[in-house]
Formats: C-alpha cells, structure tokens, sequence
C-alpha cells in the first residue's frame, strides 16, 4: 500500500501541499482521521498546523518524514 503511494509521480505529490485530514485519510488510507485527531490531543502524531479554530492542515512533507522514521526492519528495532 505505501510502495503504490509512494510510486505516484512527485509532480502530482509536492512535498509542501497541505492537506485536511480526510485528504491525509484519502491519500495514505492507514491514517484514519480519527487516530489524526487523536493524536493532536495526546502527543506524539504528525505536526500540523492550525491556522484558524475549526481547521486543521497536515503538510504531506511532515506525513512523509513521520512514515519514515518509523520504518523498521525488523521488532527489535521498533523497542529501541
């Protein structure tokens, strides 16, 4: 699923777009709006900006710099 993602064409995926979550959701289906919301509360998610009460925008160069930092090769490494 993220190798298909990540094989769209950088032109049609530029680093600084910002999305709204159900862009995020749309476009990597593992991230559910409501692990996104979660997350904006609790700590520890993708950094977002907010740049009015009731909005919410994701840049798809932090998606993508959270997804691989937590790229592992193997369940040991997650542990450390």
């Amino acid at each position: 699923m993220l190798t298909e993602i990540l094989a769209t064409p950088m032109d049609e995926r530029r680093p600084n777009d910002l999305l709204p979550p159900r862009h995020v959701r749309a476009d990597y289906p593992f991230l559910s709006e409501s692990w996104l919301a979660q997350k904006r509360v609790t700590g520890g998610g993708i950094p977002y900006l907010k740049p009015s009460p009731k909005r919410v925008l994701y840049r798809r160069r932090s998606i993508e710099e959270f997804l691989n930092e937590r790229e592992y090769l193997n369940t040991s490494q997650a542990a450390a």
